[in-house]
């Protein structure tokens, strides 16, 4: 073991409260009693109150007042804890107060000069990330879901879709919690539609954890659930679809191959070229516009029509723009 899980493992036995000896410790650590003896001084240095005693009942406590406390991590893990809490702020994570309080408690058990060094690394890091704020209903809904999910409860919800003049009230089986393109969603099977839905945070007005238990199946693979209604579907005819041949920049082709949807329709990828087997609805669509942010570094190879969506696209934009 490394010599920061062996003072961590230490500590373990000394936290269960009862008195131990360094035979006893070195004996569950199958480690020497001289090595016990170096760890308990490097833990005291460490800032953690242990009482020695000795004589025949004699061995190690640790003072009662003692709390749990991020005595292990070293500069580098506790440089990448606050990186990831300025990630966390910048998308507006939900747990921001709990965070703010770890973050507090690394600070309260380091050492003045520990402190001062972290600054720097955290002062280099900047995330250009601007996030929708969370309001406070939201927010709450978010902890509540994540909840359901940890206990295994079926939630109630209610939930109005973009444009919709009603809400509707579902009961869901919450699987996941996901964040995507700077919004909230949960991912669960939804008991009105007996299927995998996506439900946005932000438009749940109501939210009820219920004390329903639901079983979620074995097969599923959570990381993929998000994306169930937004890929292409396997059960589409692929005779129904077609190839779409887009040349350019090695650059330009690699970034598409990495697309969130182009990357699950590949059908063939080359230095400065790729091939993409694709619905004709997201062709007409989906496709212009997003090839027009590419400007010259791509051009569209075949079908003949996908050129001309995209210059037909090109011409109602300088239309619109040319409007005084």
């Amino acid at each position: 073991m490394a010599k920061s899980d062996n003072l961590l493992a230490i500590l373990w036995l000394l936290r269960e409260g009862n008195k131990i000896t360094a035979k006893q410790i070195a004996e569950q650590l199958e480690m020497n009693v001289r090595t016990v003896y170096r760890y308990m001084e490097t833990l005291s240095m460490s800032g953690v109150p242990i009482v020695a005693e000795t004589g025949v009942k004699g061995g190690y406590t640790l003072l009662n007042h003692f709390v749990d406390a991020p005595l292990y991590f070293d500069q580098q893990e506790r440089s990448a804890l606050y990186h990831a809490a300025v990630f966390a702020e910048k998308a507006g994570y939900y747990g921001s107060t709990s965070l703010e309080n770890a973050i507090l408690k690394i600070n309260r058990h380091s050492k003045v000069e520990e402190t001062d060094v972290l600054q720097l690394p955290i002062n280099a890091l900047e995330v250009a990330h601007e996030h929708m704020p969370l309001t406070v209903s939201a927010a709450r809904n978010l902890s509540l879901i994540e909840s359901a999910i940890l206990k295994r409860f079926i939630i109630e919800i209610t939930y109005r879709r973009p444009n919709a003049e009603k809400a509707e009230k579902r009961k869901v089986d919450p699987y996941k919690i996901v964040y995507w393109k700077s919004a909230w969603y949960v991912t669960g099977h939804c008991h009105l539609r007996n299927a995998i839905r996506n439900f946005r945070v932000n438009r749940i007005e109501q939210l009820t954890v219920t004390e329903d238990l639901f079983l979620q199946p074995e097969s599923s693979k959570e990381s993929d659930l998000f994306l169930t209604e937004l890929l292409p579907s396997s059960e589409t005819k692929e005779s129904k679809k077609m190839d779409l041949v887009i040349r350019g920049s090695e650059t330009a082709i690699e970034e598409l191959s990495r697309h969130w949807y182009l990357k699950n329709c590949i059908k063939q990828h080359e230095w400065q070229e790729i091939v993409f087997l694709i619905e004709p609805s997201v062709l007409e669509t989906y496709i212009p516009g997003l090839l027009i942010t590419y400007g010259t570094a791509v051009q569209v190879i075949s079908p003949p029509d996908a050129k001309q969506l995209i210059v037909e696209r090109l011409l109602e934009l300088a239309a619109f723009h040319s409007q005084t």
